[in-house]
């Protein structure tokens, strides 16, 4: 947690922006799961409909609509074989609406997060070179270069990775799980359940998972500091590690 609070203190005055970048990805998520929903209302309400009056079957076998479902059958005229190409006309317009809302609000974010997060490595970047310049003589004899090398390299673009995908992700699938848990209560509560009885087994497999990651994380990390500064001494060393070729006397 010490780590986070210092990484958003290093991004204080872009948080309006991330702020802003998540207010769009929701904005996107619920458009994903309103478009399923047109989908159905069109196949199962309109088509359907007209398919049972074409077939003389009973309207009692038709399910009663939630109350999402309801609003989208308010903004359709009364069903007959008149207004039916009306009725799937509306629908395809409200499809492509919601359709391009998501897009534009998925591009939106996605431009926010990258300037805030392109903004913020700046600083950290910078802070991290005033920080180098004001160590110790000493502390450079300690550590190999290879090692600060991966620090200010390697490391900035995992939190790099984090800032601009991880946290995006995280904000997605969560309120991609909010609206899609809503729209199922609406239509079987009882499955709905089920469905969220899960969610606590995939926080803890999750949570396991990382755990074991983290391990193998950190081993990555102490190779990844040898083999880096393995190729900085052969690079700086070169003239003394690769002898000079001999000439051949004629």
């Amino acid at each position: 947690m010490n780590y986070l609070y210092r990484l958003f203190e290093i991004l204080s005055g872009l948080k309006r922006y991330y702020a802003l970048s998540a207010f769009l990805l929701i904005l996107s998520a619920l458009a994903r799961t309103v478009e399923p929903r047109i989908v159905q209302v069109a196949i199962d309400g309109v088509v359907g409909k007209m398919t049972q009056q074409v077939n003389a079957l009973p309207n009692n076998t038709a399910t009663k609509p939630d109350a999402f479902a309801q609003a989208i059958y308010n903004l359709l005229p009364d069903l007959s074989a008149d207004t039916f190409v009306w009725a799937l006309g509306l629908l395809c317009l409200l499809f492509t609406a919601v359709s391009v809302l998501r897009g534009l609000s998925g591009l939106g974010s996605g431009a926010l997060n990258a300037y805030a997060t392109e903004a913020g490595i700046k600083r950290f970047r910078d802070r991290l070179f005033n920080h180098l310049q004001r160590l110790p003589v000493a502390y450079f004899g300690q550590i190999k270069t290879g090692e600060i090398i991966q620090r200010c390299t390697g490391d900035i673009d995992t939190i790099k990775g984090f800032m601009n995908t991880h946290v995006t992700e995280f904000v997605l699938l969560s309120a991609t799980f909010v609206f899609a848990f809503a729209m199922m209560w609406q239509i079987h509560p009882q499955y709905a359940l089920v469905t969220a009885a899960l969610f606590p087994f995939i926080i803890l497999s999750a949570s396991l998972f990382f755990r074991y990651e983290n391990k193998i994380w950190e081993a990555h990390e102490a190779e990844q500091d040898k083999l880096t500064s393995l190729v900085e001494e052969n690079l700086s060393g070169v003239r003394v590690v690769k002898p000079l070729p001999k000439r051949i006397s004629r």
